[in-house]
């Protein structure tokens, strides 16, 4: 009993410790980045930034420390990607189609969006044409939607599958943030960063963009601990 008891209690320890490290996987942009910036690849300066969320506004410091300066207007939008030139946009499944007297129609799936209907066309004994002398009757689509389905009319139809492809989604997710500081003389300098995330299925994903500090402008990376 004393075993098990302490089993238990190592279990919910760990729990306590894992659990709140889960939570934090929640926004992309939370934790600790470490990389730098500059003008050139040889000329960079170091720059450690923390990211924190409270559900509403992203917060944080760039250089934590002394010298902190604190993360302003600070944003992380996901923004799609347009397809490239001559590649389908994602169309929406067809209507299916529908056999009398016989074995019913399939579900048809639509074509991409600009090719005539696919879906539904009844398929008999003799070679595509509808069994017992049978017409395929196409189906009105909604207004504004693609190819539907057609209707098989006379005995066995079995409706068809559509040929349809679509291009997948692509999101980036583009960050920004701000900071007022000093440079060595002590002069007020404003620190701006647009950037996104590179493999943001990662735990130490990147930020990379462009790092604007008073006049100055470079590149920045940062990589997150």
């Amino acid at each position: 009993m004393r075993k098990l008891t302490l089993g238990l209690f190592a279990v919910l320890a760990c729990l306590a410790l894992i659990l709140p490290l889960a939570a934090q996987e929640g926004f992309p942009l939370k934790g600790s980045w470490l990389g730098d910036w500059g003008e050139s690849t040889t000329n960079r300066n170091q720059v450690f930034v923390v990211f924190d969320w409270d559900g509403k506004v992203i917060s944080g410091a760039i250089n934590p420390g002394t010298e902190m300066i604190a993360v302003k207007n600070a944003s992380l939008t996901p923004t799609p990607i347009a397809p490239p030139p001559g590649t389908a946009a994602a169309a929406p499944a067809g209507g299916g189609g529908a056999g009398r007297g016989g074995r019913g129609g399939g579900g048809g799936q639509g074509a991409a969006a600009g090719a005539p209907a696919a879906g539904g066309a009844a398929a008999g004994a003799g070679g595509g044409a509808p069994a017992g002398g049978g017409q395929a009757a196409p189906v009105p689509a909604l207004p504004g939607a693609p190819a539907a389905g057609g209707a098989a009319q006379g005995g066995g139809g079995r409706g068809g599958n559509g040929a349809g492809t679509s291009a997948p989604a692509s999101v980036e997710w583009i960050v920004h943030f701000e900071g007022d500081g000093k440079d060595s003389k002590g002069a007020a300098v404003h620190y701006v960063a647009d950037g996104k995330i590179e493999n943001i299925g990662l735990y130490n994903r990147s930020i990379t963009g462009t790092w604007v500090s008073g006049t100055t402008k470079g590149t920045f990376k940062l990589t997150r601990q």
